[in-house]
């Protein structure tokens, strides 16, 4: 015959797992949807017309070398210009930085943004390495953003 004891310690064996089981669960689902909330107010950002145009604006800047962008546009000559390209550049940082620490995830950029970022980089790349002489680690996740970007989906691109 099965005494309470036996009972009790049966029931503490089983719920002790089934605990642990929930609170992973919990715990994933928290995740996503944290990733979820992150890759929505991203979207939304976005999805604003007037900041198209700005990557539009950014993405059309006409310069024939690291020079001679700083001397047309640099913070000093065009202060809205600069404006434009200084949040564009941090904007795209800052996604690469959410990818890092794995708060959004690269499929979701590649679908939404991957193309920008990729483009963005590629006509930028030698004004920010010039801007690197001074801030080292300027726009690096940016950078690696756009490198695993373009082993994901770069091959679709036309330039």
């Amino acid at each position: 015959m099965i005494d309470l004891q036996t009972v009790l310690t049966y029931l503490t064996l089983i719920s002790v797992p089934v605990g642990i089981f929930y609170y992973i669960m919990t715990l994933r689902n928290t995740q996503k949807t944290q990733k979820l909330n992150a890759t929505y107010r991203l979207l939304e950002v976005y999805r604003d017309e007037n900041e198209y145009s700005k990557w539009l604006e950014v993405k059309n800047l006409e310069w024939d070398s690291p020079d001679d962008f700083w001397e047309k546009y640099g913070e000093s000559k065009t202060p809205e210009i600069a404006a434009k390209y200084g949040t564009m550049f941090q904007y795209y940082d800052g996604l690469g930085y959410l990818w890092k620490e794995g708060v959004i995830d690269l499929q979701s950029l590649a679908v939404y943004f991957g193309w920008g970022c990729i483009i963005l980089w590629e006509r930028y790349k030698p004004i920010i390495e010039s801007y690197r002489e001074h801030y080292l680690d300027f726009c690096i996740y940016w950078e690696q953003l756009t490198e695993a970007l373009e082993e994901l989906i770069g091959e679709r691109i036309i330039h």
